[in-house]
């Protein structure tokens, strides 16, 4: 999970598009990259809450798993349980034409 926002879109000079952000859209990616979800916030704090609230929900339901995960009969077939989380600083980037 990404929380960021999305400003502006446009192609540069070379005819890549790039973006702007300012910190205000959560933006939620599946496990496997191919589906996504755009959340904009009124401001960079409120944006903030959303992850915060978000993240400890989480993290909650996390540990939750990993207790069911434990009761199984054969726990260590469990490979990977959690969620990754990512905050980005205020920068311009490049997009890749396929996600836009």
């Amino acid at each position: 999970m990404r929380c960021e926002t999305l400003r502006k879109r446009k192609p540069d000079e070379g005819g890549r598009r790039v973006v702007i952000e300012d910190g205000r859209i959560l933006e939620l990616h599946s496990p496997d990259g191919v589906h996504e979800c755009w959340l904009r916030a009124a401001d960079n704090t409120e944006a903030n809450v959303w992850f915060n609230a978000l993240h400890s929900a989480l993290a909650a339901l996390t540990l939750k798993a990993l207790r069911l995960a434990s009761a199984l009969p054969d726990p260590q077939q469990l490979q990977h349980i959690g969620w990754l989380a990512r905050r980005h600083c205020l920068q311009v980037r490049e997009v890749p034409e396929r996600s836009l």
